[in-house]
């Protein structure tokens, strides 16, 4: 068990709330607000957690915000656990020892499809997905196949990421923003001298790269070439070193940094969204929260995404041939931004998933009442 370090006041009459980031104590919460103890990358499962806890008004029940898929501060029928970064998409250990658990990334590893002409990325992002297949392995073993052998359902739910650096903004209809098309994020040159540092193999690795620096390589790349088809000062790009944390201590950078990124996803028709560490990404969803229209590779069949109304490219050279009509199509840009807003508004805000998790709660809670009423006793 994990330590709670009880500094933090928990919420009143809808249940208690942990947040658990290792190696720091668990702390408990009042949501939705993040504190310096929780962490300023909280603030969209606050608000969540914040609505479902009302919904419910379930004092006995806790709900465990956690980075850890090992080891819970707490576990038991009346916990509920958010997973809310593993992006591996491991199964945790303590998954059959809660009530229910909700995870970002979901709990099987994703494989990109392999492109017509395949190449160098396809073969790095086929060992990346084994690499992540060897990680999910130990869960599967010991949580997912003793679930199926005995015929249970493990209650575990995919659920979107949410915005990690995001302030709210007045919306603009597409034609009064400033940047036809943008991208704020890490850059290639710092990811490629770090990956592999001191390793006997790091000479091959900076040169092979990874799926992320190949991706944005690419993109950068598409990106250059299609600048110089547009009017000037269409496409704004920003490119940081490394992309500031929000966690207890290290979020200065990244919160001075939030008003400008912010502005610039206001400002801008089109988001270009590659591809992180992992398929999944921050900027998707906050892209979409800003009304901006995104070209993105492909994702996973989780609920949230399928049928999203966003383009997608298996390659960033196909860019210029997306880009070019739909920007010369005002219909079109008015079309997909509000196709776009309205599917933040119903599948990834904060009210659209506290109403997903809150139906899956209570549909847990009566799986457990019945057990508990048919066990003998």
């Amino acid at each position: 068990m994990i330590g709670v370090d009880r500094a933090v006041k928990a919420g009143d009459g809808g249940g208690r709330f942990l947040v658990a980031r290792p190696p720091r104590p668990a702390v408990e919460w009042d949501p939705p607000e993040p504190t310096a103890d929780t962490g300023y990358d909280v603030r969209y499962f606050g608000e969540i957690l914040a609505s479902v806890g009302r919904q419910l008004g379930r004092p006995d029940l806790t709900f465990v915000l956690t980075w850890d898929v090992e080891a819970l501060p707490e576990t038991g029928r009346h916990v509920v656990a958010i997973v809310q970064g593993d992006e591996d998409a491991r199964i945790p250990r303590w998954a059959g020892q809660v009530l229910a658990t909700f995870k970002c990334y979901g709990a099987r590893p994703f494989r990109m499809p392999i492109g017509t002409r395949p190449g160098i990325t396809d073969a790095l992002e086929l060992a990346h997905y084994l690499r992540r297949l060897l990680l999910w392995l130990p869960g599967a073993l010991t949580v997912g196949a003793p679930a199926k052998l005995a015929r249970r359902r493990l209650p575990i739910f995919p659920l979107p990421l949410g915005y990690y650096n995001q302030e709210a903004r007045p919306m603009l209809a597409p034609r009064d923003r400033r940047w036809l098309i943008s991208f704020a994020g890490s850059g290639v040159v710092e990811e490629r001298a770090r990956v592999g540092a001191g390793q006997p193999l790091a000479a091959l690795r900076r040169a092979l790269g990874t799926p992320k620096q190949r991706s944005r390589a690419r993109m950068s790349a598409a990106l250059a070439g299609l600048e110089r088809q547009l009017p000037p000062g269409s496409v704004a790009m920003v490119t940081l070193e490394d992309f500031p944390s929000l966690l207890p201590g290290h979020d200065g950078d990244a919160r001075s940094l939030t008003a400008s990124y912010s502005d610039l996803l206001a400002g801008s028709c089109i988001s270009l969204v590659p591809r992180g560490n992992s398929p999944e990404t921050f900027r998707f969803f906050e892209a979409l929260r800003a009304g901006c229209i995104v070209i993105c590779e492909p994702l996973p069949d989780h609920w949230f995404y399928r049928g999203a109304p966003v383009i997608t490219v298996r390659d960033w050279s196909e860019l210029p041939a997306v880009v070019l009509p739909l920007v010369r199509d005002q219909v079109r840009l008015e079309e997909l931004h509000l196709a776009t807003l309205d599917w933040w508004r119903t599948r990834c805000s904060e009210d659209a998933v506290a109403a997903y998790v809150h139906e899956r709660v209570v549909a847990e809670l009566a799986v457990s009442d019945i057990g508990t009423r048919m066990a003998p006793r």
